[in-house]
Formats: C-alpha cells, sequence, structure tokens
C-alpha cells in the first residue's frame, strides 16, 4: 500500500514540475529592466529559446559560467524562475566576481522592479567594459545555440 500512494504522490507532483519550465505566457510578460535595450533585448530572446532547448541552454550556461549542470537545472525548475534571469545572474557573476546564486536571489528579491534595482541592491554598477563583456557573453550564446541574434544586438 505505501509503494501505491507514493506512486499516485509522484503522478500527482509531476505535473507540477512540468508547470516550472519557462512557458510562452512567462516569456512573453518577462521585463528584465536591465537600462539597457540591446541586453534587455536578448534576454527577453534567450527565454523564447529555452521553451524548446532548455538541455541546450544549460549546457552552454555550464560551459561559459563554470556552475554545474546539476545547479543550474534545480534552479531553472523553480516555479516562476524566467531562464533569462538565470542566464543574467551566472553571467554577471562572471563579470563582477560574484556567486551567482547571489546575484540570482538579488533578482528574485527585486520582484518586478528588474535587474536595474537588483544590482543596486547589491551596489553593483556596471561600466562600458563590464556591459560589453556581457554583451559578447550573449553573442557567443547565441552564436553556440547557432541562433540569429535579436535586431538590437546586431552590429556595434
Amino acid at each position: 500500500m505505501t509503494g501505491r500512494r507514493l506512486l499516485v504522490l509522484l503522478m500527482l507532483l509531476w505535473p507540477g514540475v512540468l508547470l516550472a519550465e519557462q512557458t510562452a505566457q512567462m516569456s512573453a510578460a518577462y521585463q528584465p529592466d536591465t537600462g539597457r535595450k540591446d541586453i534587455d533585448a536578448g534576454l527577453v530572446d534567450i527565454n523564447y529559446y529555452v521553451e524548446r532547448h532548455p538541455d541546450a541552454f544549460v549546457d552552454a550556461l555550464h560551459h561559459q559560467s563554470g556552475v554545474a549542470r546539476p545547479q543550474l537545472q534545480q534552479w531553472l525548475q523553480q516555479p516562476g524562475r524566467q531562464a533569462a534571469d538565470l542566464y543574467l545572474a551566472c553571467q554577471l557573476a562572471v563579470i563582477v566576481e560574484q556567486p551567482c546564486q547571489q546575484l540570482l536571489q538579488a533578482r528574485d528579491a527585486a520582484g518586478d522592479d528588474g535587474w536595474q534595482a537588483a544590482l543596486q541592491a547589491q551596489q553593483i554598477r556596471l561600466d562600458s567594459r563590464q556591459w560589453r563583456a556581457l554583451r559578447q557573453a550573449i553573442v557567443r550564446s547565441y552564436q553556440v545555440w547557432a541562433r540569429p541574434l535579436p535586431q538590437r544586438l546586431r552590429g556595434g
């Protein structure tokens, strides 16, 4: 009887796990608010990419940020988690030399106020070199994914 109860419980919980993935509704509602339209455009598009290719997303982010795949997958599966927020937190962590989890928690705490508020709360002010490094990281990801860049990320 205990085995059956466990099986029933797992079957009931499984749809909840599926709901924790990036969805079209989440992607459509996403507003990163970094203060940079080019970066925002890339992040919005990353969410759409992750809807169909979560494994490729995790693999590329692992290689670029050094964060372990299981940890990335765990963060990505958190209910309400925007994949682009995970992406930005881990990429910024490399650039500003802070833990990805710390930046992700700051973004979560900022709520609807977006990334500008999250960075301000962490007393992080990116200079032009750091913004350029972030933009280049996004471009590299798009190259790995063989995905066309959003219009705002093309060119200089």
